[in-house]
C-alpha cells in the first residue's frame, strides 16, 4: 500500500477512533516515518476541526522533548499528517518501582518541557495520556518525547466505553464543557502519574459519570499513599496538587512544577527564564505571509477552468517562501485535485520524472497514461525503474531530449485530463537548464489544461530566460508589520527606536528579526536581571554570522555589472534618488531599470517613498571597501555639484551633503549646507537640533576652516544666542 504516491506502508501500528498509524517509508528519500490517517472523517469534516494555518503551525513546532509534525497530506478524501518515528515505550508499560524513582522525575521534567514549548504558542495538547508519551533510555539516560498535540479536539460522549478510554485523563473542567487551558493539561499529568504510582485511576468511571451528572462535587481520589506506601510523600503532594478540580487551585506553570521536583529530591533540573524565552521567540517564529497563500489560490479557479498558469515565487531565504507554499497546499487536501510537492536540491533536480514515476508507480494508470512511456529516453527508463543516482549521471542528446520532452508533456497533459494538477517546484535555482527548456516547450499548452506550476527561488537570475510566467515576489516586511512581529516574539512592546533599529537592520525579513532577538536575549544585550531591557544601542551591533552568510548570498547573486554600480554607490551618504543615481553612474534610464530591478530582487536595495538605501550595513561595507580614497573623493564632489542650486526640503539629504563635504574638506559648502539644515529644523520647530547644528557652524567659524566673513560671523553667532533659549545646559555644556 502507497499513501499519497510517496508513502509506503511497512506496518500497522494502531488505530482509535479517527485514525490509523502507519509506519511508512518515504519512497523518495528511504526515510522512515509514522503516519496518521484520519480514515474515518473526510477532509470537509477535519476542516471544520482543524484549519490549514492550525496544520502550518504545528509543523512550525520543534522541540526535543516533542514528536515533529513534518507535514500534512491527503490520500483521497481523508487527511494523514506526518511525523518522527520514534521506538520507545509508552508511559503505559512504566513499572514504578522505588529503585526508578530518579527515573520517574527524568520522565516528569521533560514532559513539562514539552508542555512548556507548547503552551508557549498557546497550544494546549487536550490529549495527555500514557500513550502519548514515550520515551527509551539511552546511555542510562530517557529520552522522551511527547506525540500527538495541539489537533485532538474530543468529542465528549456520555457513555461508558469513551468514560473508559478517555476522560479519566481529561480535567474535570473539560469534559464539563468549558474550554481547555495550560492547567487542563498539568491535571493530565497529575492522572497518569497516579496511574503509573499507584496501578489505578484517580476516578472510576461510575465517578466521573456522576462528576459530569453534576453529582458528587466534593468527592476527591484517594491520596496516592494509601495505595502504594513506596510513593515519596514530595511526589504524592504534586500529584494531589495537579489534580485539583478547580484549574485556579492547581499549580500554575512548568516552571512551578519543576521547582517543586527540585525541592524534594537532590538533582537539580534546570529552567532558566531566558532560555524559555529563546525557546519562545523560536516557536513564535511562526508566520504565514497569509495574503500570499491567498494570492495562489486565487489562481485555482482560473486554473481549473482550463486556463493553466506557470507562477515564479522569488524571496530571498527567510522571507517565507517555503511557509507560502506550505499554507497554500494545506488549504487543499481533498481529492479534488493532484498534487505534487517537490524540493529540489544538488542531487534531485529532476522534478517532472520524479512526478511521472511516483503517479506511475503508485496508481492504476490509464491506457493513456501508459502509452505515454512506450517510447522514452534510457535516462527515463533508468530513472522511473532501476536507479535514479545513475540515471542522474546520464548526458543526453537533443534527440532523447526530444523524446523525454514529448512523452513528458503528454503524460501530464493526459494526468490534467483525470484532475487538475497541481506541481510545487521548490528551490528551481538547483535546476538544470533542460528543466527550464521543458517547461518553455510546455507553457503554451499549459495555458489552455487545468494545470498550475508554481516554481520557487531565492535567486532571480534563475528565471531570466523562463517565458509566460507569472512573477510574484515577497516583500519584507514594513516597519508596523515588523513592530507587530517582534511584539509577538517577545511577548512585550518594545520602544519605537528600538522596533525602527531592528527594522532597518534586519531590512523587515522575518528570519533575520528572529535571529537578531534571540541573539540580544541570549548574550544579555535585552534580557537583563529577569526581565526585558531595552537600552542596549543597537547602532553598534554586529550581526550574528548566519545572517552575514545570507546577506553574503545576495550579493554574490548580483551580476558583475550590479556588483561595480554599487561599489560606486556605497560612498554615497544622502537617500539614493533615480536622478542621483544615474548621474553617479552615468547611466540612462533603461540601465537604471534593470539595476533597480536587480537591486530590489536581491534584496540589496530597499525603497522608501521616491528614495533608494542599501539594505544592509554589511552589504554596504563590504562593497565600500572595493572603493578606494580617490574613487570615494570623487563621489563626494558629484554629489556635492549634482545638489548645487537646488532648494533642499529634506534633512537626510542634506546631512548627507555635510558628510560629503567633510569628507573632501570642503568646509565652505559644510558651512552652507549647515546653515541650511538650521533654517529646515527652525522650520519644523526642531529648535534644539537648529542649536545644535548652529554650535557646528560656529565651530568651523572659529576654527579658521571657512574665509567667513565678520559680517556672517555677526550673524552666526546672533543665530546662535537665539536658539539657545530653547536649549538646556547641558546642550550648552
Amino acid at each position: 500500500m502507497i499513501i499519497d504516491s510517496r508513502y509506503k506502508v511497512i506496518k500497522k501500528l494502531g488505530a482509535g477512533l479517527w485514525a490509523t498509524v502507519y509506519k511508512v517509508q518515504d519512497i523518495r528519500t528511504n526515510e522512515i516515518y509514522a503516519l496518521k490517517l484520519f480514515q474515518m472523517l473526510d477532509s470537509d469534516s477535519l476542516y471544520e476541526k482543524f484549519s490549514a494555518e492550525n496544520m502550518h503551525h504545528i509543523t512550525k513546532l520543534q522541540h526535543p522533548n516533542l514528536i515533529h509534525v513534518s507535514n500534512f497530506g491527503n490520500f483521497g478524501k481523508h487527511i494523514y499528517y506526518l511525523s518522527d518515528y520514534f521506538e520507545g515505550k509508552t508511559l503505559g508499560a512504566f513499572k514504578f518501582k522505588k529503585s526508578n524513582i530518579d527515573l520517574l522525575y527524568d520522565i516528569i521534567v521533560q514532559t513539562c518541557y514539552a508542555l512548556s514549548a507548547l503552551h508557549s504558542q498557546n497550544i494546549i495538547h487536550h490529549d495527555l495520556k500514557p500513550e502519548n508519551v514515550v520515551y527509551r533510555i539511552k546511555d542510562n539516560k530517557p529520552i522522551l518525547k511527547v506525540m500527538d498535540y495541539g489537533f485532538t479536539k474530543i468529542d465528549v460522549q456520555k457513555n461508558s466505553q469513551k468514560i473508559g478510554r478517555v476522560l479519566p485523563y481529561i480535567a474535570p473542567e473539560v469534559y464539563m464543557g468549558n474550554e481547555a487551558v495550560a492547567q487542563s493539561d498539568y491535571y493530565s499529568l497529575g492522572a497518569i502519574l497516579y496511574k503509573i504510582t499507584t496501578g489505578i485511576l484517580p476516578y472510576s468511571s461510575e465517578q466521573i459519570s456522576a462528576i459530569m451528572a453534576g453529582d458528587k462535587h466534593n468527592l476527591f481520589p484517594t491520596f496516592p499513599r494509601e495505595i502504594n506506601p513506596e510513593i515519596p510523600d514530595g511526589l504524592e503532594k504534586l500529584i494531589m496538587l495537579l489534580l485539583e478540580k478547580d484549574p485556579n487551585d492547581r499549580i500554575k506553570n512548568v516552571e512551578s512544577i519543576i521547582a517543586h521536583i527540585n525541592s524534594i529530591q537532590p538533582k537539580k533540573y534546570p529552567y532558566s527564564r531566558r532560555w524559555s524565552i529563546v525557546n519562545t521567540i523560536q516557536f513564535s517564529d511562526y508566520i504565514a505571509r497569509e495574503d500570499y497563500a491567498h494570492q495562489l489560490m486565487d489562481y485555482l479557479p482560473i486554473m481549473e477552468r482550463g486556463n493553466g498558469k506557470i507562477i515564479s515565487l522569488t524571496a530571498g531565504k527567510g522571507l517565507g517562501k517555503n511557509n507560502v507554499l506550505t499554507l497554500f497546499r494545506y488549504h487543499l487536501l481533498t481529492d479534488r485535485y493532484y498534487i505534487f510537492d517537490y524540493e529540489c536540491s544538488e542531487t534531485h533536480k529532476d522534478p517532472f520524472f520524479a512526478l511521472i514515476k511516483e503517479f506511475y508507480q503508485s496508481r492504476d494508470t490509464n491506457e493513456k497514461l501508459n502509452e505515454d512511456l512506450q517510447n522514452i529516453s534510457h535516462k527515463l527508463k533508468e530513472y522511473l525503474f532501476q536507479s535514479e543516482e545513475e540515471a542522474a549521471l546520464r548526458i543526453q542528446d537533443q534527440k532523447e531530449l526530444d523524446l523525454d520532452f514529448q512523452s513528458a508533456s503528454q503524460f501530464i497533459y493526459h494526468l490534467s485530463d483525470i484532475k487538475p494538477l497541481i506541481f510545487i517546484i521548490r528551490a528551481i535555482e538547483h535546476l538544470p537548464n533542460e528543466v527550464f527548456d521543458f517547461m518553455n516547450f510546455i507553457t503554451r499548452e499549459v495555458s489552455d489544461r487545468p494545470i498550475l506550476i508554481i516554481l520557487s527561488t531565492n535567486d532571480p537570475r534563475k528565471l531570466e530566460g523562463l517565458i509566460h510566467s507569472v512573477l510574484i515576489k515577497i516583500e519584507a516586511l514594513d516597519e508596523d508589520e515588523t513592530r507587530t512581529y517582534v511584539n509577538r516574539l517577545l511577548r512585550v512592546s518594545p520602544p519605537e527606536d528600538f522596533v525602527h533599529k531592528i527594522w532597518v537592520r534586519s531590512n523587515g525579513n522575518p528570519l533575520f528579526i528572529e535571529r537578531i532577538l534571540i541573539d540580544l536575549t541570549h548574550s544579555h544585550k535585552i534580557w537583563v536581571k529577569n526581565k526585558f531591557q531595552f537600552e542596549f544601542d543597537l547602532d553598534d551591533y554586529v550581526l550574528p554570522d548566519n545572517i552575514k552568510h545570507d546577506i553574503q548570498l545576495r550579493i554574490d547573486h548580483l551580476s558583475k555589472k550590479s556588483f561595480d554600480y554599487f561599489v560606486k554607490l556605497s560612498p554615497i551618504s544622502t537617500p539614493l534618488g533615480n536622478d542621483l543615481i544615474k548621474y553617479i553612474l552615468g547611466i540612462d534610464d533603461k540601465e537604471l531599470f534593470f539595476f533597480l530591478k536587480e537591486g530590489l530582487a536581491n534584496e540589496l536595495l530597499c525603497k522608501i517613498r521616491e528614495f533608494h538605501r542599501i539594505t544592509f550595513r554589511e552589504a554596504k561595507k563590504q562593497f565600500l571597501s572595493k572603493c578606494s580614497k580617490k574613487e570615494k573623493d570623487e563621489v563626494s564632489r558629484k554629489v556635492l555639484k549634482f545638489f548645487t542650486n537646488i532648494n533642499l526640503t529634506i534633512v537626510p539629504i542634506v546631512l548627507g551633503i555635510i558628510e560629503h563635504a567633510k569628507s573632501i574638506n570642503d568646509f565652505k559648502a559644510a558651512r552652507e549646507y549647515y546653515l541650511r539644515l538650521v533654517q529646515l529644523y527652525s522650520e519644523k520647530g526642531k529648535q534644539k537640533e537648529a542649536f545644535s547644528v548652529m554650535s557646528e557652524v560656529i565651530e568651523l567659524d572659529f576654527a579658521g576652516k571657512t574665509e567667513v566673513a565678520d559680517v556672517d560671523l555677526r550673524k552666526d553667532l546672533k543665530l546662535l544666542l537665539e536658539k539657545s533659549e530653547w536649549a538646556t545646559v547641558n546642550d550648552i555644556s
